[in-house]
This record gives C-alpha cells, sequence and structure tokens, in this order.
C-alpha cells in the first residue's frame, strides 16, 4: 500500500479543522477529494466518517449521501475492500439518522459477518444496540455523542495500524453476556441475546414476578458464539416478567415488560 503524500495528508488535516470550525460543507468537498486519491489509506475510511458527521451537522441530505455511499462501496468492493465496508457502515448510520431504523437495524445486522476484525464487529453490535435503545427517543439522543465515538474510533483504528490489534481485542468484553431483549417493553414478541466465549450448558427461563417458572427457553448445550431467542407471550397476562440466563458457575437475568 502506497502511502498518502505529504500534500494529500496536510489536506486531510485542514479538512478536519475544517469541520472542527463548523465548516461542513467546505470539508465535506475536501475529505472527498482526498479519499478520490487515496481509497486504500485508513485516513479514507475515516474521512467518509467525518463526512457523515458533517452531512448530519449541517442538516443535509443523508438519503443522498446514503446513496453515494453504496454506490462507493459497490464500486471499491474487490479493489478496496476495506473503504467498501466502511462505506456501508456509514451508510446505515445515515439511514438511523434519515429516520429509516428498521432498514439501519437490517443492514447493520448483515454487515456484522462481513466485518474485517473482532473490533470492527463489536463497532457494529454496539451500534445495533444503541440504535435498539427506545429510551434514547429518537435521532436526536446520539447527536450529542457523535463527536465522541469518532474520536474514540480513530484512536482504536490508529492502535491497530501499529499493529496493536492483539492488544485491543483483548481489552475488549468477551465473557458471557446477555444484552438487553429489544423491543423491550412489548406487547407480543420479544428477542433475548447472549453471547457465549465457549460452548456451554445453557439454561435460558422466564419467571414472573413472584418467580414462578413459566417457560424454559433453552436447556441443553450450546455452542459459542452470538444467539438469539425470541420468546412469544401471547398466554401470559400484561406484566413484569424477568429472563434468567444460566452457564456453569454464572447466571445473569434481564428484566421485561409486556403490555398489551
Amino acid at each position: 500500500m502506497n502511502p498518502p503524500q505529504f500534500d494529500d495528508i496536510r489536506d486531510y488535516e485542514i479538512a478536519v479543522s475544517l469541520m472542527n470550525r463548523g465548516r461542513y460543507e467546505d470539508a465535506v468537498n475536501s475529505f472527498q477529494r482526498f479519499i478520490a486519491r487515496n481509497r486504500e489509506d485508513r485516513h479514507a475510511r475515516k474521512a467518509l466518517k467525518h463526512i457523515y458527521f458533517c452531512t448530519k451537522r449541517s442538516e443535509g441530505n443523508l438519503i443522498g449521501l446514503r446513496r453515494s455511499l453504496s454506490e462507493m462501496a459497490d464500486a471499491n468492493s474487490e479493489n478496496y475492500p476495506e473503504l467498501a465496508w466502511k462505506a456501508r457502515r456509514v451508510g446505515y448510520k445515515c439511514d438511523y439518522a434519515a429516520g429509516n431504523i428498521d432498514e439501519a437495524i437490517r443492514s447493520a445486522e448483515a454487515l456484522i459477518e462481513q466485518a474485517p476484525n473482532r473490533v470492527a464487529s463489536i463497532y457494529i453490535q454496539i451500534d445495533v444496540l444503541l440504535m435498539r435503545q427506545e429510551e434514547l427517543e429518537g435521532i436526536d439522543a446520539l447527536t450529542g455523542i457523535d463527536i465522541d465515538i469518532i474520536k474514540l474510533e480513530d484512536s482504536l483504528e490508529d492502535a491497530m495500524a501499529m499493529d496493536k490489534l492483539d492488544m485491543i481485542q483483548a481489552a475488549l468484553p468477551n465473557g458471557f453476556q446477555v444484552l438487553p431483549a429489544y423491543p423491550n417493553p412489548f406487547n407480543s414478541s420479544t428477542i433475548i441475546h447472549y453471547l457465549l466465549p465457549e460452548s456451554e450448558n445453557v439454561v435460558m427461563s422466564i419467571y414472573d414476578i413472584k418467580g414462578r417458572n413459566i417457560i424454559d427457553l433453552v436447556n441443553g448445550p450450546v455452542q459459542s458464539g452470538n444467539h438469539s431467542i425470541t420468546w412469544e407471550g401471547h398466554n401470559v397476562p400484561t406484566g413484569i416478567y424477568y429472563c434468567k440466563v444460566s452457564i456453569p458457575g454464572q447466571e445473569k437475568t434481564i428484566k421485561l415488560t409486556l403490555i398489551r
């Protein structure tokens, strides 16, 4: 891979400066020129995120940006797969910010399997969880943390470029986890996600507020990896329920709210 020339790096830094000063349209144009000349470089992938940020902050055409990113991903998938992957990731962020939440979640989930490494996969899993949190009450709740997320991801990507991927991955959570159910509250069914670092005997049970067992959703050996189970609450009344997921030596419980 040929590194970007000095003038290109200077242009990238100027674009960042324009973005930080609120000159979003000028910054987008500068980032686009940089990407066109440096598709292999990690700064091009950063530039895509910055273009999204500038477009969102300036209340620009997110749907138009989404189309452009899709075209970029298709055009570069063979020769520049990392750039194409990043374009698709930024694309579903555009969908979400434009209010197309279901489409954004579907696109994100489909992209998890295509992630180039574990860090990238976790980025997307976090995105999906954020998009599913009903308490965020709309897209505006994410606006305030956009720039912090961009800075964090830039730091991780710089570290990966310096051959520190193993150190980063070691610091990421990789134990037994039960993620928030979605939707929750729910009126018919909800999906419960859990992660297993190793194959385990798993028991997943639903209890009512009095501690009575309603149903066992899982009871037996499960392979390592990410799993999801749907609970259909058709035959139980409105109320509070608890889902307990147990493996040998550990158990975790989440609260579920059924509303008719």
